[in-house]
């Protein structure tokens, strides 16, 4: 375009410099007319002495501004005027120069002109010629701003743009970003193979995907479709990265087909995917596969190379018992316990999944009755020889195999919960007496005073009730009473038990869980459960204001309200960690002063004047 205008303008400054020779006016002004560019003259001092009709319309000009304005009054930077003026005066003429010009009224454009010394008027002038270049000058600054545009976008953006040959099988473009990815340099890129550049299994992948992704581009290549491809690249460290690729299709300028894509680090949210899926298909507190996974995986093991096919239910025995004796800390190692024991006995191929509380489920593949319990034997071995601490491990199992692929899933998961429960009816029984066991050796056991305490609250509730003449039944009731009604202790912070200065009042709120505690401890054993009210009610007032459900009166077992009675007594005479001993004599004071408030009038009567005094 630019060597077109040039060659105009030097034709049309030709036919000027012709026409200045010719004597007749008008003719002069005919051809001057006639021109389609724009044309001034204009004298030393730049005073515009003639301008054609194109000039007035492209600078927005009266003609009473000829002879008046000086040319300065159009450039918008009268320095490269002056320079423009100065550079025609040396050499005599000056072709193609790009002028940033303005209208009468300020409207900026541009133009591009040449400049001639001529004759005229008897001086020494310039006669110009412009052509009204803003079109093309707008167009060339947009092409240039989006050019610049996609040079940053591609030099500095994160993701690496790329251009794939499919043809020539190499990329014949890759964005600098591709060393803050890799570690490689564009050059460096650019001369490796892709088998260099990503794994052999993400190679295989994405030249199939490829291959199908241009089948559907060649059946429609006007198409905009774009495709995502994840694959693992290779960097310059050695290390092998997760990479997400944009990809689209098209054909160069030499008729071959391009993919262009733009590809990013996904490590990041490969890490949290894997982080998700493995949370979706696992125990959280076990780390052992869940239910979900339990019921995909015996979707995936439903064929005949899998059979014969075991189903093992397990069930962990008295996990809330222990939760309330020895706290949910302890019910949670018990399922890590066992977590760990099926880890190490089971094989490879099987599957171990908790599919709820306390429940599990194992799958056998490829294992007969015999083989499910030799590897059942073995897990019940190891709990055995773990069973060491304060919290016992029982573990009830049952099985069921499935022979043919025809066996229903659910008729195998019946019959295996049968069985397990058919074992938990004794063993659960037995462990939890055990667990009681277990509690009252850990609270007795290191704490002399717990002892002697509980033997003494026995010992005087066995007599209040022989005073009272209770039956045996009742009797043997007040006797083990004594022995359990602190039971619940087992699930207090140690730290508020054994704390030598006056309790605060959440330490308070904590000690006076214990009878709620030791209620759920003592109703889950056939052996004690007939204890289990008393225990719960043994800090209940007689007037209603006690705790831990405001009973009142006849409301209170009795053999309650005889505890209560006993256990005020003895703590008073035998003192206790915070609290000196008082004398018996004040003790029986105590006791009468809050007769028919805290305690059974009555009661208090037979213990002093038929146990106490007698």
């Amino acid at each position: 375009m630019r060597g077109n205008n040039h060659n105009d303008l030097n034709q049309y400054n030709k036919d000027i410099a012709d026409a200045l020779k010719l004597e007749n006016s008008i003719q002069f002004q005919r051809i001057i007319e006639s021109l389609p560019v724009s044309l001034y003259i204009i004298n030393p001092e730049g005073v515009v002495l003639y301008a054609n009709s194109k000039f007035l319309d492209l600078y927005e000009a009266d003609e009473e501004h000829i002879g008046r304005k000086v040319i300065s009054d159009y450039w918008v930077d009268a320095e490269k005027m002056d320079n423009w003026i100065k550079l025609i005066n040396q050499c005599g003429a000056v072709n193609d120069v790009e002028m940033h010009l303005k209208t009468s009224t300020g409207k900026e454009f541009w133009a591009i002109g040449n400049g001639i010394k001529i004759q005229y008027l008897n001086e020494t002038c310039i006669l110009s010629a412009q052509i009204d270049i803003s079109e093309r000058k707008s167009i060339e600054s947009a092409l240039k701003i989006s050019e610049e545009k996609y040079r940053l976008l591609t030099e500095f953006t994160s993701d690496v743009i790329w251009v794939y040959n499919w043809n020539l099988d190499k990329y014949t473009y890759v964005s600098p970003s591709i060393y803050y990815l890799t570690g490689f340099t564009s050059e460096e890129v650019l001369v490796l193979k892709p088998s260099e550049q990503m794994t052999e299994a993400s190679l295989l992948l994405v030249r199939e995907l490829i291959e199908r992704n241009l089948q559907e581009f060649l059946l429609d290549t006007d198409s905009q479709k774009s495709y995502i491809i994840e694959m693992r690249q290779k960097c310059k460290d050695g290390e092998v990265i997760w990479v997400e690729a944009s990809t689209k299709y098209r054909y160069n300028s030499d008729g071959e087909i391009e993919v262009v894509g733009a590809s990013r680090n996904i490590e990041e949210r490969k890490r949290v995917e894997r982080e998700v899926l493995y949370l979706s298909y696992h125990d959280q507190l076990t780390g052992i596969y869940n239910r979900r996974f339990y019921e995909e995986e015996l979707r995936r093991m439903n064929f005949q190379r899998n059979l014969p096919l075991t189903l093992v239910l397990a069930d962990i025995n008295g996990l809330k018992l222990t939760n309330d004796a020895f706290g949910h800390i302890a019910g949670d190692e018990l399922l890590k316990r066992f977590t760990d024991i099926l880890e190490q006995g089971l094989r490879s191929e099987d599957i171990a999944a908790r599919i709820g509380g306390d429940e599990f489920v194992l799958l056998l593949p490829k294992t007969n009755e015999a083989g499910a319990e030799t590897i059942i034997t073995r897990i019940k071995t190891a709990i055995r020889a773990q069973n060491t601490g304060h919290s016992l491990l029982s573990v009830s199992f049952g099985w069921a195999v499935k022979q043919e692929l025809s066996d229903h899933i659910d008729a195998l998961f019946m019959q295996a919960e049968d069985r397990m429960y058919h074992q938990k009816l004794f063993e659960s029984a037995l462990m939890k007496n055990e667990t009681i066991q277990l509690a009252k050796n850990k609270l007795y056991g290191s704490n002399a005073h717990e002892l002697r305490h509980s033997e003494n609250v026995g010992k005087w509730c066995e007599d209040i009730g022989k005073a009272m003449g209770l039956n045996q039944d009742i009797l043997e009731d007040l006797r083990l009473l004594g022995r359990m009604h602190d039971i619940g202790k087992i699930g207090i912070q140690t730290e508020i038990l054994n704390k030598t200065e006056r309790l605060d009042y959440s330490d308070w709120l904590e000690i006076k869980r214990h009878p709620e505690i030791g209620y759920q401890i003592l109703r889950s054993a056939d052996e004690y459960v007939h204890v289990a009210e008393a225990v719960l009610s043994h800090h209940e007032w007689f007037d209603g204001t006690g705790y831990p459900r405001n009973l009142k009166g006849d409301e209170i077992p009795i053999t309650a309200r005889i505890t209560a009675v006993v256990e005020a007594y003895e703590t008073m005479v035998n003192g206790s960690i915070f609290r000196k001993p008082m004398t018996r004599q004040q003790a029986k004071e105590e006791l009468v002063r809050n007769s028919g408030v805290q305690f059974d009038h009555q009661i208090v009567d037979v213990f002093i004047t038929k146990v106490l005094e007698a």
